[in-house]
């Protein structure tokens, strides 16, 4: 079963067997549906950790554009972070990485096998040693996914998918770093998120200090955020996301040039006529003209 998962690879290690494939505790499970996340201690080996720094370096040379997809990006000058989205695409070691043994099967046992790999966003973020700790914020707090665009469901908004988080950068002994920071349980509400006006920290935020190699692995609807890497070194991290792959249309394929071009902008909404990869998750106001529609026929 583990060879069915990986292609052959030196980021796998040789002794890896069947007893490798983790399986989700009780405890794990309990965890995940009341905090919204886990924590996966030692996933990778050493060098393993290596192998994924050397790649990212040399895409940090390689790479112009910050990518946000194949059609879209924007330039990247000296020194800054690199982001790469559908990063599967960068390198045979992040596939490998998508399926890693010790983690992904939680994935499965948390939401079955019917799935399939929404995003893959690898980051690397140098020292902003200029920035203010306490009004600046790399990421500010937001959930994944289309919980802003979705109706909640008796104060709940649906899960769409699951994320694992890989760090190659050790945020326990660099803890200034700029690690991961959530709201534990906050995936069980659609409120906003509790904050008092002008502060950078909401009721009940934690930091995640992952170890090199540790992996986090959490629900798309918790607030989550990323702080300042005031630190000497480089952060750098992938997440794969995984959703239900029936979350597409049931009858229709690519629909074609010709009968988009003939479409309303609204019916071109409704036949999945996008401006760019990421207009689903992230939309621009053309991408969805039901909004002023709907708010116009509601006046």
């Amino acid at each position: 079963m583990l060879e069915d998962l990986t292609l052959e690879s030196k980021n796998l290690p040789s002794d890896c067997q069947m007893n490798e494939l983790a399986s989700l505790t009780n405890l794990q499970k309990s965890d995940f549906r009341r905090n919204g996340f886990i924590v996966v201690e030692n996933v990778l080996k050493e060098e393993e950790i290596q192998n994924f720094k050397k790649i990212i370096s040399r895409l940090d040379k390689e790479e112009k554009i910050h990518r946000h997809g194949d059609l879209k990006g924007f330039e990247r000058k000296p020194g800054e972070k690199l982001i790469l989205r559908n990063a599967i695409k960068f390198d045979d070691s992040f596939l490998n990485l998508m399926v890693h043994p010790k983690v992904f099967p939680l994935i499965v046992d948390l939401m079955g096998p019917h799935i399939a790999l929404m995003t893959s966003h690898l980051f690397q973020r140098p020292p902003t040693k200029d920035v203010a700790v306490d009004s600046f914020k790399q990421i500010g707090w937001h959930r994944d996914g289309a919980c802003n665009g979705s109706p909640s469901e008796n104060g709940i908004f649906p899960w769409m998918y699951t994320k694992i988080g890989f760090s190659f950068t050790d945020l326990v002994e660099n803890e200034n770093a700029g690690p991961l920071q959530i709201i534990p349980g906050s995936h069980r509400y659609d409120g906003e998120l509790p904050i008092e006006k002008g502060s950078l920290k909401p009721y009940g935020a934690i930091d995640v200090k992952l170890k090199a190699g540790s992996a986090v692995i959490f629900d798309n609807r918790i607030f989550h955020s990323v702080g300042a890497n005031t630190s000497d070194i480089n952060r750098e991290n992938i997440y794969f996301g995984y959703g239900w792959r029936n979350l597409r249309p049931i009858d229709g394929g690519d629909v074609s040039k010709e009968l988009m071009d003939r479409c309303t902008p609204i019916q071109k909404q409704l036949l999945g006529f996008i401006t760019d990869e990421l207009s689903y998750y992230l939309p621009e106001e053309c991408d969805v003209p039901l909004i002023a529609w709907n708010q116009k026929r509601k006046q």
